[in-house]
């Protein structure tokens, strides 16, 4: 059972192993972490502390787990204050990957599925990022963490003040951020002269939805030649659209060099389809971060986890999937700028509610939540 018993004092330390900077532990972990006392640090795969260092200290494992932390867990286990796995996907179902692309299941399988019969023998609390995990995993007993909005710097437009994570100490070899990525049209820069551009910034995770949205766009552009495209993916990506002219291909990058890139002015129109597949089932909703983040209005599918806080036509857009519905959709917002600004604001007022409610949420005070019936109240916990 994934329920790590450890309500005790809070630890001084706390380790984030990642592979690298990534949008899972911006968007869910820091908003938690960075409002403790503990020194938070983030530490790579391969930036494994010393056996005394983890002494009372909490380790949160990001996704995934390498044999090197596995060994050293093992050496520090029952000397740990807590010890934490989240995840973000349905990492434990290997059936959920299917359809995605082999070398993105088998780095799930490899680092992740795999990992389950060990993770259940070391008995670490699961942290999930939707309710659809939550419930799937009931049994054992995980804590539910929903996604904050990233420090207001990294935003194109202006957002109200959010606590920044000054305290966390980034051990990463490639913590500074990429230079802004000046690319020239072909080789994968949006021309920004045109009157709309419209974006998709998909992973190798979305390789359906990016090849979904091809006859979406070969409409689009056959009817309104003042449209354009901006689409991250991979060389077959690129061959896909190659033929079409107002359709630019940007390499995938990393996180970091995303956070730099999003920022840039010039995207009116974000995108954001969700087929119905197993591994969409356990999607979070933080596409509409991305895509206020680059100042632009979005269109969404309208049975993704968006649909919460998104009223039709206010926050967003809210679209079947059907490929006559979203092109209507696009057409209809690009021809309608004081639409796009209207969802904007509309958009910047429902991320500085989720920034207000981020702020009263902490490491303790979920703890607090999750306690065990019988427990103090005032006991400082962290979770």
């Amino acid at each position: 059972m994934l329920t790590h018993d450890s309500y005790a004092v809070q630890p001084s330390r706390i380790y984030i192993v990642e592979e690298g900077p990534n949008p899972s532990t911006d968007y869910f972990i820091l908003p938690l972490v960075t409002r403790t006392y503990a020194t938070v640090l983030r530490c790579s795969w391969s930036q494994l502390p010393n056996v005394a260092d983890l002494h009372g200290a909490c380790v949160i494992f990001i996704r995934y787990v390498t044999a090197a932390w596995r060994t050293l867990i093992e050496q520090t286990k029952h000397s740990l204050a807590r010890l934490i796995y989240f995840m973000d996907d349905d990492l434990f179902d290997w059936r959920a990957a299917k359809g995605l692309t082999w070398r993105y299941r088998f780095k799930l399988l490899k680092r992740a599925t795999w990992q389950r019969k060990w993770l259940l023998k070391m008995q670490p609390e699961l942290w999930v990022s939707t309710p659809w995990l939550q419930q799937k995993y009931a049994q054992y007993k995980p804590c539910l963490v929903l996604p904050a909005p990233l420090n207001p710097a990294n935003y194109c437009n202006k957002l109200p003040n959010h606590a920044d994570s000054a305290n966390v100490e980034i051990k990463h070899s490639d913590k500074v951020v990429a230079k802004k990525c000046n690319i020239s049209a072909r080789d994968g820069a949006t021309d920004l002269t045109k009157d709309c551009v419209v974006f998709y910034h998909g992973t190798g995770s979305h390789q359906a939805e990016i090849e979904w949205l091809l006859p979406v766009i070969e409409q689009v552009l056959a009817v309104n030649n003042s449209i354009s495209f901006e689409i991250i993916g991979n060389a077959k990506t690129h061959k896909l659209y190659d033929h079409l002219k107002r359709v630019t291909v940007i390499p995938q990058m990393k996180w970091p060099t995303y956070q730099d890139f999003i920022k840039q002015s010039g995207r009116h129109i974000g995108l954001a389809p969700m087929l119905d597949h197993p591994f969409n089932q356990a999607r979070s909703y933080t596409k509409f971060f991305d895509i206020h983040r680059a100042g632009a209005a979005g269109i969404y599918a309208e049975q993704g986890p968006w649909r919460k806080f998104i009223e039709p036509s206010k926050q967003g857009v809210l679209v079947p999937m059907r490929v006559a519905s979203w092109v209507s959709a696009i057409l209809d917002l690009a021809a309608t700028q004081a639409l796009r600004a209207s969802i904007l604001k509309a958009a910047s007022d429902t991320i500085h509610e989720l920034l207000s409610e981020a702020q009263i949420h902490s490491f303790e005070v979920k703890a607090q939540r999750q306690a065990p019936e019988g427990r103090h109240s005032d006991q400082r916990n962290a979770h």
